[in-house]
């Protein structure tokens, strides 16, 4: 008796395992069930074309294997299933650099080695871009214009406690640590929202970050985009518009980036949600407000801000470098490439600049931006884009020098943007030669 219920057991077992394989040839048209959504970056798999050496080579082979691959009938399915088991049984993941901490809490290894200082680039570095973006920043105060850093805060810094054990490690130093001590001494105009993202964690009526993002909530932004507002509006004494209809919507789901790396395991089931929070207002219009000319070089942290805060209302020219690759204004990306001269002239049209990073990218933080700007500042050109003459440079100099007013309104400026004359002199000199 017994041995006849095993048998049966056995043919059961094989009649459902010969029904999966059975089941995308039959679904082939996707008749019955339609391919489920993937998230992430993948490359649309092009049928190769054949060729002899292609063919002897086994290059043809692999990427024929490659397509067929991607076109197999319910491939969604399968990935799916094989990402939920990996994930509910080990606590593992096959999206690249995700790792999976505490109560679920989901992370990203650049983020983890930030903070204990695994990709730490060492003092001198540390003190080479801080005193660059000194150079710069004195450099646009002698031309009327701010620059503004901001440090975005870190996943791994604001859920520290819920990082994996192997994951744990006292950093003696880190970038961001680092890099505040030396913007503060070299008087560098900054943000720390890494800093004022842990205070405000243990009394935040809201979510500042999801337990499934790598970015901060949309909520937490918005936060913290009404202090850059306030510290612009006090280092140019002028005020943006206000904001009206102001309203927080409490929901039980995520919008936005607020679960990325969630999506990105591509599971089968939702992990647990938690409540969020969703901020909106509107721009009151006003004519007489302040509305900067702006330039923006970030990483995928402005994304959300770029989404989700920037209107036409409170800027009026507005550029935006992602990673000082591609670039983007209010409406849509701009099929142009990004060169020395064009960074000159975004830089000249603006009045404010302002450079970002979350601690994961504080290592390559400002993405060669700083370096371009320093040559141009080091070049400058005229309206044409040739290289000025020093001799000509030299020959406006001592036509302000003549005028007493003029020259009087210089020594004025230099004590103002806290810069010699000699400097200030030179400065002025290159704008009135450039055409403004």
């Amino acid at each position: 008796m017994k041995q006849q219920k095993n048998k049966k057991a056995v043919k059961v077992v094989f009649a459902i395992m010969f029904a999966t394989l059975l089941l995308p040839i039959l679904n082939y048209k996707n008749i019955w069930l339609k391919e489920l959504e993937l998230h992430g970056s993948e490359s649309q798999a092009l049928r190769p074309t054949w060729s002899a050496k292609a063919y002897f080579s086994g290059q043809y082979q692999d990427s024929f294997a490659n397509f067929v691959s991607a076109k197999l009938p319910l491939r969604s399915y399968a990935i799916k299933s094989h990402n939920q088991i990996l994930f509910s049984a080990f606590k593992f993941t096959t999206a690249a650099q995700v790792i999976v901490g505490k109560e679920n809490y989901l992370y990203e290894t650049p983020y983890l080695n930030a903070m204990n200082g695994n990709s730490y680039i060492g003092d001198n570095e540390i003190i080479k871009r801080s005193l660059k973006l000194q150079k710069i920043q004195k450099a646009l105060a002698q031309k009327n214009k701010k620059l503004l850093v901001l440090f975005a805060p870190g996943k791994a810094s604001y859920f520290p406690e819920n990082i994996p054990n192997d994951f744990q490690k006292i950093a003696y130093k880190n970038n961001h640590q680092e890099l505040i001590k030396a913007f503060q001494k070299d008087q560098i105009s900054h943000i720390d929202f890494l800093s004022y993202f842990n205070k405000l964690r243990a009394n935040s009526k809201f979510p500042l970050y999801g337990k499934y993002g790598i970015h901060w909530s949309q909520y937490g932004m918005s936060i913290a985009m009404d202090s850059v507002l306030k510290k612009v509006e006090q280092e140019f004494n002028k005020k943006f518009a206000s904001k009206e209809k102001i309203k927080i919507e409490q929901l039980d789901e995520y919008r936005f980036t607020d679960n990325d790396v969630e999506l990105a395991l591509n599971l089968c089931f939702d992990l647990p949600k938690e409540q969020m929070a969703y901020r909106s207002f509107e721009w009151k219009e006003n004519t007489s407000t302040f509305k900067p000319n702006v330039l923006v070089v970030a990483d995928s942290y402005w994304w959300l801000v770029h989404n989700n805060y920037i209107s036409k209302k409170i800027f009026n020219d507005y550029h935006f470098l992602y990673y000082n690759k591609s670039i983007y204004n209010f409406d849509q990306q701009l099929n142009i490439e990004i060169t020395p001269q064009l960074i000159s002239e975004y830089v000249n049209s603006s009045d404010l600049i302002i450079l970002m990073a979350t601690e994961a990218n504080d290592n390559w933080f400002p993405y060669g931006f700083d370096d371009i700007l320093l040559d141009e500042l080091a070049h400058p050109k005229d309206s044409s884009g040739n290289n000025l003459n020093e001799e000509a440079i030299q020959l406006k100099i001592n036509e302000i020098k003549k005028d007493a007013n003029w020259y009087a309104s210089i020594v004025a400026k230099a004590h103002q943007n806290k810069t010699s004359t000699i400097e200030q002199l030179r400065a002025d000199a290159i704008w009135m030669l450039q055409g403004h």
